[in-house]
């Protein structure tokens, strides 16, 4: 495996373990990491409703979980320090995703948690969990 940068770590407080427990347990996980100048509770406000319009529109969300990393990180890339605010998402599939972004849901509500963010990252995933939950 090839690095594009240093490796770094931190934690994420989620808001609740039940959906963080459903975002990671779908066949596929959506892991968005959004770097902000500082925590708001606007684009927490702003990512339930983005996630409550995708999910009425039934585009194959399982479940999503959202939370703030405990350590103030830094972004080389935009020489600021700040939070990650982390978006797991849970999907029946990658194509479930990629069609959920052309829902007219996504397409309303994205706006409002684009505001906040610095710069983002994302990628998918398939989970496999092999201990035990508490």
């Amino acid at each position: 495996m090839m690095l594009a940068g240093r490796p770094s770590s931190y934690h994420v407080d989620f808001q609740s373990r039940m959906t963080q427990v459903i975002a990671f347990g779908a066949p596929v996980t959506e892991i968005a990491e959004a770097r902000v100048q500082e925590k708001t509770a606007d684009l927490d406000q702003d990512a339930a409703t983005l996630i409550n319009a995708v999910k009425e529109s039934g585009a194959g969300l399982v479940g999503a979980s959202t939370g703030w990393s405990v350590e103030d990180m830094e972004d080389e890339k935009l020489d600021v320090k700040g939070k990650i605010f982390m978006l797991a998402v849970g999907w029946e599939s990658v194509d479930a995703h990629m069609k959920a972004r052309e829902t007219e849901g996504f397409k309303n509500t994205i706006g409002g948690v684009k505001r906040h963010i610095k710069s983002m990252a994302a990628f998918h995933v398939a989970m496999k969990y092999h201990g035990h939950l508490e």
